[in-house]
């Protein structure tokens, strides 16, 4: 039977190759930044090397996997022991929103066979990249290099999420070439079309990534347009149509296998019927969330977005007004239960801005003492981070104070805090067990031995990942299945839903379906749903019956049934 979790022997077996696979791309970027050394002597300025080599302790100290980044680890694990892209193999669900993401991890996971030290160490990889790649090139001068450096250095939403098992690295290491391909302030139609590739790089990493480089890309478009510096249509239209090809061949793959083009987390969050008003409203308090938890972070976008314009250069412009598009984005579906997570992102282009736009004068010095200094105060500064700030999560009754230390009354989390002790790397290492110990992992393998066929859960990470294959996991969120995600807000929750947790009522013979596969589900309209969506999500791929239910379903044919 094909293992839902890694052992405990063969994590320790494979830690070491995980080590060396996951550290390979540091090769590359070696390269890339001697280059930018070579050119910039002022990059081997004694504080600037220095700052490196404490940002790399400072990822490796604060490493950790957040519960959710399990629930794509099921998909990866599945996927890799020849299940499918599946979180229940006996269904095809996009449950993931970050595909390049899941394929790289897949990748390494196939051959180091563990997650833990593998994602840890990718993820730390990745992220330096990111910064090595990019700050160096980006920097005007060294007090700007170095601003930009204590940026990334005090945010905790940029450390927190540099690592965490979440898409935010790869994020990052693709927005750094177009950040620089902004910042040279020259347009032809080979940065146009190595701008479309990237931002379609992006996209499948994260759709929702794509603002960041909306505003620079149209402009691009434009100028060159005005200026007739396009080539002709047709070579115009098959180079950004190639260009385009990782995301427009994604979108074409996800409706051929899983019957819709977008993620199945899209219509969990936001189809549930909230008020657009009330979502706003949280998206707000996800800002004062930050001034509270990280107020370096906002602080340091603001002063980006401040030089930027008073550089009235195209180039730095277009960038923020893509990180101010980003901003909106975020209030408009109500930012997230993660604190500081969607700031990730902008404030890395941000630091990427100041250290461009930053004077090489003594003001450029003191700027970034400035930003750091602030940084502290933060509650729990990234310098002064501790592990045993977080609970103890111990399944007992007094968890729930415990949480509650790191859960606000908007229902946003200190994440790291809540499972650190549980899944950060350093800790786990130093327990010498390569396995997270939590309630939600006991629960996992408790479902796993006593063979349950069919389970609900509400945290569907860790306790999914541990459950195994063979438990058909029904996520009363409905992130990771279709029937939920499509059905409205659970009646019970009214005004109490939390951003992120939006449950749903389970329909009566909704169980008894799945573990019978005969339909049992009592309610007419619900039922008709399902006969509708399990032929799409378990039917033969080219079936003209599901084809015709795709069709349906994307064009809006059972809105109208789902509202009533």
């Amino acid at each position: 039977m094909p293992s839902a979790c890694i052992l405990e022997g063969r994590a320790r077996e494979n830690a070491t190759r995980g080590l060396f696979i996951a550290v390979a791309p540091l090769f590359s970027i070696v390269r890339g930044v001697s280059d930018a050394v070579i050119s910039k002597p002022y990059i081997r300025h004694p504080l600037v090397l220095l700052a490196f080599g404490v940002l790399f302790v400072l990822l490796l100290r604060s490493a950790w996997l957040s519960e959710d980044s399990y629930i794509s680890f099921r998909v990866v694990e599945n996927f890799v022991e020849g299940h499918g892209l599946r979180w229940n193999p006996d269904e095809r669900v996009q449950v993931y929103t970050n595909p390049l993401w899941v394929m790289l991890v897949s990748a390494l996971v196939a051959v180091t066979g563990e997650f833990v030290v593998t994602v840890s160490l990718l993820s730390i990889a990745v992220s330096l990249g990111a910064v090595l790649w990019t700050l160096p090139r980006a920097a005007a001068t060294a007090a700007g290099l170095f601003t930009g450096l204590a940026l990334l250095f005090v945010s905790r939403a940029w450390i927190d999420y540099a690592t965490s098992g979440l898409e935010n690295p790869m994020t990052c290491l693709v927005l750094g070439p177009f950040i620089l391909l902004m910042l040279r302030e020259k347009s032809d139609f080979r940065g146009l079309a190595c701008g479309v590739l990237l931002s379609s790089l992006a996209a499948v990493n994260r759709l929702d990534a794509i603002l960041f480089f909306a505003p620079g890309l149209l402009w691009m478009a434009w100028k060159l347009l005005r200026l007739k510096a396009l080539p002709s249509w047709p070579k115009t239209i098959a180079w950004l149509a190639l260009a385009s090809l990782p995301l427009w061949g994604w979108l074409i793959f996800a409706t051929i296998y899983y019957g819709f083009p977008l993620p199945n987390t899209y219509y969990a969050k936001l189809g549930t019927g909230i008020p657009k008003i009330e979502l706003y409203a949280q998206g707000l308090l996800y800002y004062l969330n930050s001034v509270s938890f990280d107020p370096v972070t906002l602080i340091g976008i603001a002063f980006a977005g401040v030089l930027s314009l008073r550089s009235r250069q195209s180039g730095p412009v277009l960038l923020f007004v893509g990180v101010l598009l980003y901003l909106a984005y975020i209030v408009s579906v109500g930012g997230d239960f993660m604190s500081g997570r969607f700031f990730a992102a902008p404030v890395f282009v941000c630091a990427a801005l100041i250290a461009r736009l930053i004077p090489e004068q003594r003001a450029g010095w003191i700027a970034a003492l400035a930003i750091f200094l602030l940084g502290f105060l933060a509650p729990n500064p990234t310098f002064l981070y501790r592990e045993d700030r977080g609970p103890v999560a111990t399944g007992g009754p007094g968890d729930f104070e415990n949480f509650k230390a790191v859960v606000d009354h908007r229902g946003i989390a200190d994440e790291r805090a809540f499972v650190y002790r549980s899944t950060g790397l350093l800790p786990l290492i130093s327990r010498e067990r390569l396995q997270p110990q939590h309630p939600f992992v006991s629960r996992g393998k408790q479902m796993r031995a006593a063979g349950e066929p069919v389970a609900i859960m509400s945290n569907a990470g860790l306790a999914g990942f541990y459950a195994g294959p063979d438990v058909h996991i029904v996520d009363n969120m409905g992130l990771c299945d279709a029937l939920l995600a499509k059905l409205p807000l659970a009646a019970s929750e009214g005004k109490s839903w939390r951003v992120g947790h939006y449950l749903r009522d389970i329909p009566e013979g909704y169980l008894e379906t799945i573990a019978s596969g005969q339909n049992q589900i009592t309610d007419p309209k619900i039922a008709a749903l399902y006969d509708s969506l399990h032929l799409v999500t378990s039917g033969p791929l080219f079936a003209p019956e599901r084809w015709q239910e795709i069709w349906r379903w994307n064009t809006g044919y059972y809105k109208k049934a789902l509202k009533e």
